[in-house]
Parts: C-alpha cells; sequence; structure tokens
C-alpha cells in the first residue's frame, strides 16, 4: 500500500539528504534521498521514495514488505 511522504514523517520517519546519485537524479528529476525509522537494535524501516512502499528489516534484512498503514504503527508500538 503506497503511504504518503507525510504519513511517515508523522510517523516518526526521518529523512536523509546526505547521498548522492547523479543516475536516479536523471532519471526521477530530482535528488535522492533516504527516509527511514529505527525502530529498535534489530528493526527499521525505510520508506522508498520512488514507489511510497514501507519495509521493515530485521537486522538488516527484509522481513516484510509493503505494510499498509495500521501494520507500520502496529510494528513501531510492538517493537519499541
Amino acid at each position: 500500500m503506497k503511504i504518503t511522504y507525510k504519513q511517515v514523517l508523522d510517523l516518526g520517519f526521518k529523512r536523509d539528504d546526505s547521498v548522492t546519485d547523479d543516475v536516479f537524479f536523471e532519471q526521477y528529476g530530482f535528488k535522492y534521498f533516504i527516509v527511514s525509522l529505527k525502530i529498535n537494535k534489530k528493526y527499521s524501516m525505510d520508506w522508498d521514495v520512488t514507489t511510497h512502499l514501507v519495509t521493515l528489516y530485521k537486522d538488516h534484512n527484509t522481513f516484510q514488505k509493503s505494510l499498509t498503514l495500521d501494520e507500520i504503527t502496529n510494528y513501531i508500538k510492538l517493537l519499541k
């Protein structure tokens, strides 16, 4: 399920603009950035800037893809 940029920021995700990717800029017309949330030592989430989908990671490995807004909220509450 597509999640908006504002929705992930409201959930506590942080934006990191430190990545430089000229190929991405040429393809999409804007600079690449990362939007992520570290929930605890094992779990984190990221929001894809092109697909607007959120993925949950456990120990840096994909745990669950394409989370709904309710699933994101529940994982944050459960894993904090």
